[in-house]
């Protein structure tokens, strides 16, 4: 990745399709950073402003949702990012003692208190979507984000979930990785 033409921004928006795993995201993010954008924001796919050339799926073809030719990138203004509020303030303590959400290869909780099951989350069974809102809500409101830990396996269809649910409730996520 190069950001020659993006002279001076820090920031980038990264989605992943569902079905992808947590570890491919990591790493991408990782590569952003290393390549100077600092400041990487995690979304939903069908809301990203650019899209990269990419060969559509055989079933995007038979669907009628893509021709073959390669998708176009298209050049937007992405609105500033505003998760630094989020973190505006906070002490090391705060930082040190910030909810976790674990998310192992068969559930998912959130300070020790499980949520619901991995598969339940990724399926979207409404039942899941509550508790995972309803332990959300349930958190302290300072500090306004939790850290997410997830098993590198993770479909991120979870993530996802979780990024949204997190949004919707104006809190915003950091994502643990393994220092090597």
């Amino acid at each position: 990745m190069a950001h020659d033409r993006l002279s001076g921004r820090t920031d980038v928006m990264i989605a992943a399709r569902d079905g992808i795993p947590y570890q491919v995201l990591v790493t991408v993010m990782e590569a952003a950073i290393r390549s100077g954008f600092v400041d990487v924001d995690l979304d939903a796919s069908a809301s990203l402003p650019i899209v990269f050339p990419t060969r559509p799926t055989a079933a995007e073809i038979a669907e009628g949702r893509c021709s073959e030719a390669p998708r176009e990138r298209r050049d937007v203004q992405r609105p500033p990012c505003v998760a630094a509020d989020h973190f505006a303030g906070t002490s090391d303590a705060e930082l040190r003692d910030a909810p976790v959400m674990v998310v192992s290869g068969s559930e998912v909780s959130v300070s020790g208190k499980r949520v619901s099951s991995v598969d339940e989350l990724r399926r979207g069974d409404v039942g899941a979507r509550h508790a995972l809102e309803t332990a959300l809500r349930a958190l302290p409101l300072r500090p306004a984000f939790l850290i997410l830990q997830a098993d590198p396996a993770t479909d991120t269809a979870i993530i996802n979930r979780i990024v949204s649910a997190s949004e919707r409730l104006d809190r915003a996520v950091l994502f643990a990785v393994k220092n090597k």
